[in-house]
């Protein structure tokens, strides 16, 4: 294996796979990355065996083959040199990375000890499985990931919890997370979708997600089965594995008949309740008490035995009410909300339905949460 490459191109590459090898990988040859050239591109891939992250970058191919080098040494290397053309050569179990005035020879583990990993078709061994491709979607993958997968669950006796549900629904693609306790939802118009189709994708594979689409990477292609899903970026893409259960029924959850409704501007809200809690950091209950445009917050600490309260003014329609809920939870679920939020409520144990007052174009977005056990 023989070939250039530009340090620039090299290092934004570099930057979206080496992250994923951490100094926990269970297995020594995941500690590194594989260099492939061929076809006049160097890909450079690595995995934890739950998913895996390739970046491919034009390059100058004199020889194709590939090569096992430690991606944290790999990465140093490539940060702190100049910024002019990089070749890299295999020389028997060896690599030899070198610039005009530099050069490095590192060993490099036989690349058969790797797994073999195929990024660029999902083959299914049931033929029950369904193959369905979403070209060029018109949505930010990376937006509704984040608005979504911080409501998933930790909790390892509900593996179908433990990431966010994709769904693709002709014309629509929809994002939903929930621990039970509260849910988030985000839907966009994708006039380009035609099929219909539903996947669980990892928690963890979603935060690799964001990061990518962080790094401005643009949404190529989604394909999936019922066992793996193949993101694809202009230059990056992401196999994972999926988590083969059964979600939870979200629709029969949403409350209907929701009569009371409450609007807030969410920075003054958000203002309001991280000064209440500057008093006491850890405060497990807002109290709301809702009445005709006054709204009485509280939040209370039972352990320290303290009660903070604020009156503030807001737009509210219906009767009456007293409402508890988390503040760290209520504050999560609007922090990607922008502008003025609404909330309707039933009555003070049904879950709570939080919005933007505005909507995004082609998005319909919001939150729900679970009040707590009422006072009687």
């Amino acid at each position: 294996m023989r070939l250039t490459v530009h340090k620039k191109l090299l290092q934004d590459n570099l930057k979206d796979v080496a992250s994923l090898v951490t100094s926990k990988a269970p297995l020594s040859y995941l500690y590194n990355l594989l260099l492939r050239a061929r076809n006049g591109f160097l890909e450079i891939m690595a995995t934890n065996l739950d998913f895996t992250v390739q970046s491919r970058t034009h390059a100058i191919i004199e020889e194709e083959g590939e090569a096992l080098i430690d991606a944290k040494v790999f990465a140093k290397m490539v940060k702190g040199w100049p910024h002019e053309e990089i070749t890299i050569e295999k020389q028997g179990e060896t690599l030899v990375i070198s610039t005009k005035s530099f050069s490095v020879t590192c060993a490099s583990e036989p690349t058969e000890e790797y797994p073999l990993i195929v990024m660029d078709t999902l083959k299914s061994t049931d033929k029950e499985d369904i193959n369905i491709e979403i070209t060029e979607p018109s949505i930010s993958l990376g937006e509704m990931l984040t608005k979504t997968s911080f409501a998933t669950s930790t909790d390892v006796t509900k593996p179908m919890l433990n990431g966010v549900f994709f769904e693709a629904a002709g014309e629509e693609i929809k994002m939903i997370a929930t621990d039970g306790t509260r849910l988030a939802y985000c839907s966009h118009k994708a006039p380009e979708v035609d099929k219909i189709g539903t996947i669980i994708i990892p928690s963890e594979a979603c935060k690799y997600l964001i990061k990518i689409a962080n790094n401005k990477r643009r949404l190529l292609k989604i394909t999936f089965n019922k066992k793996q899903a193949l993101f694809e970026f202009n230059d990056v893409s992401l196999l994972t594995r999926l988590i083969e259960e059964n979600y939870v029924n979200y629709a029969g959850v949403i409350p209907k008949n929701s009569d009371k409704t409450l609007c807030l501007d969410k920075e003054y809200l958000v203002r309001t309740l991280r000064n209440m809690s500057l008093v006491e950091q850890v405060m497990p209950c807002l109290k709301m008490h809702l009445s005709q445009d006054i709204i009485n917050l509280s939040m209370e600490s039972p352990e320290s035995n303290t009660n903070i309260k604020q009156q503030i003014e807001a737009q509210y329609e219906g009767e009456e009410i007293v409402i508890k809920c988390h503040p760290k939870l209520l504050l999560e679920g609007i922090k990607h909300m922008k502008g003025e939020v609404t909330f309707r409520f039933k009555d003070n144990v049904t879950a709570i339905i939080i919005r933007p007052s505005v909507q995004q174009e082609n998005e319909e977005y919001f939150y729900l949460l679970m009040p707590q056990r009422p006072d009687f």
